[in-house]
């Protein structure tokens, strides 16, 4: 990856007369064999952070590459003599970083004749709740695969209902920090126990943040919960733990080296196998990967249910939908001919296909 020259805030050059104005010259040369890890150092060369980044993320998930700094070996130059800071887009996508992504869901529950339900605690011990996945009615680990977190296509329901979402995430340092956050409808956050944010009303909210609210977040593990209500918006919402920055041209970066987690690890020792229930479904890798033609994905239900698999892009976008009905116990197989929903073949890239019954998903 050459980086002599690059453009700062948009794809396009900006001109005064003959000087492009958005120029940022590096004159620099980034070569390595993992192509993640080389995105991963590009990135924090122009003074963001890769968690932020959708498309290293998404590569790491799938195996493509380490975006794990303490993997990575620089030598040549160090970043922090070649590094030139950026000035992000205005437009909220470019400021805003990435949402966590992966999230243990419980609910939903009905607000049927609650006048106040966002402050109607409808889970014992609501503010300290420290759960566990698959215990106590929370569920397994769910990836969401853009950073609007859509329980609506969750819970697979739009009726006035309330529900949770819960991550723990480990920080560096005790340090003051920003959530960047955006819902519809009311939201109330608690971070370690205490209430951090609450909104109790209705806004227009079709971009990445509503609010940004200043917090402490400690050295080591946090606790976050999230308590939204689904009545007549769209039933999403987005979060993401920002450095503080002054500066609007360069906020929204997510703060360095905070790691979002779904297993505490105080209580991961008591959440072995023999406390999980068997899934209800399994799902296997798609053979062959990478594929020119047809690649095949089998699939296996343990009882009789409504089954969805479908494939997306790397925007969360769906591109296919393979199989939507009724099925009964059994294991199948299907393959998908690299084919949209408008039986165009789409480019070559990076593609999810996600199983889901119910309220359980898989995504691979």
């Amino acid at each position: 990856m050459d980086a002599i020259a690059c453009l700062e805030r948009e794809k396009t050059a900006r001109r005064s007369g003959d000087v492009i104005t958005n120029m940022v010259r590096m004159n620099t040369i980034v070569a390595g064999a993992d192509p993640v890890a080389v995105d991963h150092v590009c990135t924090r060369l122009m003074g963001l952070n890769p968690d932020d980044i959708e498309h290293i993320t998404l590569a790491e998930r799938v195996g493509l590459g380490t975006n794990n700094p303490d993997l990575i070996e620089v030598t040549g130059s160090t970043i922090e003599e070649t590094q030139q800071r950026f000035i992000k887009s205005p437009a909220e996508e470019g400021r805003y970083g990435q949402s966590n992504r992966i999230w243990l869901i419980k609910g939903p529950y009905s607000i049927d004749g609650i006048s106040n339900p966002i402050d109607n605690a409808f889970i014992d011990n609501e503010a300290e709740q420290a759960p566990a996945e698959r215990l106590s009615g929370w569920s397994e680990p769910v990836y969401f695969i853009n950073d609007h977190i859509d329980l609506e296509d969750f819970f697979a329901t739009t009726d006035d209902i309330m529900g949770y979402a819960f991550t723990y995430f480990d920080a560096p340092i005790d340090q003051t920090a920003e959530l960047w956050i955006g819902s519809d409808e009311a939201m109330k956050i608690y971070l370690n126990g205490e209430v951090v944010y609450s909104f109790d009303g209705t806004r227009s909210f079709n971009g990445y943040f509503t609010n940004r609210v200043s917090v402490q977040i400690k050295s080591g593990e946090n606790r976050l919960l999230v308590k939204t209500l689904q009545k007549y918006g769209d039933y999403t919402f987005t979060l993401n733990i920002c450095e503080p920055e002054l500066d609007s041209r360069y906020d929204g970066n997510r703060v360095w080296d905070l790691k979002f987690k779904t297993e505490s690890a105080t209580t991961s020792i008591q959440n072995t196998q023999t406390h999980r229930p068997v899934k209800n479904f399994v799902l296997a890798d798609n053979y062959p990967n990478p594929f020119n033609g047809v690649t095949q994905i089998a699939y296996e239900i343990h009882h009789q249910g409504m089954v969805n698999l479908s494939i997306y892009n790397m925007n969360g976008q769906l591109v296919s939908c393979l199989v939507d009905k009724q099925q009964e116990a059994g294991k199948y197989e299907i393959g998908w001919d690299g084919r949209s929903q408008e039986n165009n073949y789409v480019a070559s890239g990076i593609y999810f296909y996600r199983l889901r019954m119910g309220k359980n998903q898989i995504i691979k």
